[in-house]
């Protein structure tokens, strides 16, 4: 949901997400913080600095993403993103948040 601010609520059962990092939107894409939208989602998340890889899993699913790349991993299927991850303000990787959604089964 965007506000007359512009700014970006992200609502999940009925709650608004207190995310670190705003959501936002690129080239007409909403863009989510992985690790704030992962852990609301129930998913337990590993971030691997050295090779830039977030790993979620919840419920027998294991979803992967590395930042530039514009494939994820959906257990052992690849899934092709239409923008890849990236890093924002040095600190928070974000991506579409639908593809998110839709690679965890919700």
């Amino acid at each position: 949901m965007v506000n007359a601010e512009n700014k970006i609520n992200l609502i999940l059962d009925g709650k608004l997400l207190n995310l670190d990092t705003a959501p936002e939107i690129k080239s007409d894409r909403t863009f989510v913080p992985l690790r704030g939208i992962f852990e609301a989602l129930g998913a337990t998340v590993d971030w691997d600095a050295q090779t830039k890889q977030i790993t979620a899993k919840k419920d027998g699913r294991v979803v992967s993403l590395t930042i530039g790349d514009d494939t994820a991993y959906k257990n052992i299927y690849s899934v092709k993103l239409d923008a890849p991850a990236y890093i924002k303000d040095g600190s928070s990787a974000g991506t579409r948040i639908q593809q998110i959604c839709s690679m965890l089964g919700i």
